[in-house]
């Protein structure tokens, strides 16, 4: 305010001694026996040199989740390009068959798709969970990723085509019968596909690839035996079995009880992983 020069360190808070050394829980305090209590909280010097808790939510950004629903809606347009031209012939020629649908080619089109992005958010994902966590950056390899990530993708792309292939065949069943509904026609399918289904998957699977590759950080920095992860619902109508396990925590390197790893984790089948937005929340003590 009065133009004065700096003097070095004028600008840096400062702890009182008798919250530092004397254990007090503020320079108001006269209550030692509070200060270890408070020094579980704050993050002063003296709370750093008894154990700060470091608490982490993995969650995807923003734009990691648009990237995503933007890749199942640009594969499902191009994928009805191609099926629904085939299934109007085949209906023309009067055959009931199904080989209109190339199992092998989506299935590997949409692997391929996710792939490239699992990769580059898996790698942002655990760098920004291992800083958050104070452990350097650099411990996360990506290279050490790859095996598991291109296994995820594999999986969601397998159960995403299989979900289309039964709602046409559906479609088909409907439409013989002059039935109304959305998904009555391939049409409709392909049309809710890409106006629905890319924004459920797609989230689904940013948030899945967040939430393991925070682990995974941890997990290749030595870190999940000092952690924990707790269950995090994220959506205002979840799954009664993911509403259960709301606010549950386990050791990081210890299943929950539900016998998954994280939310996500196909050890869980297609019911609880699919559309599934929940997260965890990594904590720990440094």
């Amino acid at each position: 305010m009065f133009n004065l020069p700096e003097v070095e360190g004028g600008d840096q808070l400062i702890v009182p001694l008798n919250v530092l050394e004397g254990g007090l829980a503020s320079p108001r305090d006269t209550d030692p026996t509070k200060g270890a209590e408070a020094h579980t909280k704050c993050g002063c010097d003296g709370c750093k040199s008894e154990g700060t808790e470091i608490r982490y939510k993995a969650e995807p950004l923003e734009e990691e989740s648009k990237e995503l629903v933007d890749a199942f809606a640009k594969f499902f347009e191009r994928q009805s390009r191609s099926v629904l031209p085939k299934i109007r012939a085949a209906k023309a020629a009067g055959r009931k068959d199904d080989d209109w649908w190339d199992v092998t080619r989506w299935d590997r089109e949409l692997t391929e798709d996710l792939e490239t992005i699992a990769y580059t958010q898996s790698e942002a994902s655990a760098k920004r969970a291992l800083i958050a966590m104070g452990v350097p950056e650099d411990m996360f390899s990506l290279d050490t990723a790859k095996a598991f990530l291109q296994s995820m993708c594999q999986q969601r792309a397998a159960y995403v085509n299989e979900t289309t292939r039964r709602e046409l065949e559906r479609s088909l069943e409907l439409e013989a019968v002059g039935a109304e509904g959305l998904k009555a026609t391939p049409e409709g399918v392909f049309e809710n596909a890409i106006e629905n289904r890319s924004v459920s998957a797609g989230t689904a699977m940013a948030t899945a690839i967040d939430g393991w590759s925070a682990l995974e950080g941890l997990r290749q920095a030595d870190k999940l035996e000092t952690a924990t992860k707790t269950w995090i619902v994220t959506s205002t109508n979840p799954r009664a079995s993911h509403a259960a396990m709301n606010g549950k925590s386990v050791r990081a390197d210890e299943k929950f009880s539900n016998g998954m790893d994280w939310p996500g984790d196909w050890a869980g089948g297609p019911d609880e992983v699919c559309g599934c937005q929940c997260t965890i929340e990594l904590s720990t003590t440094e």
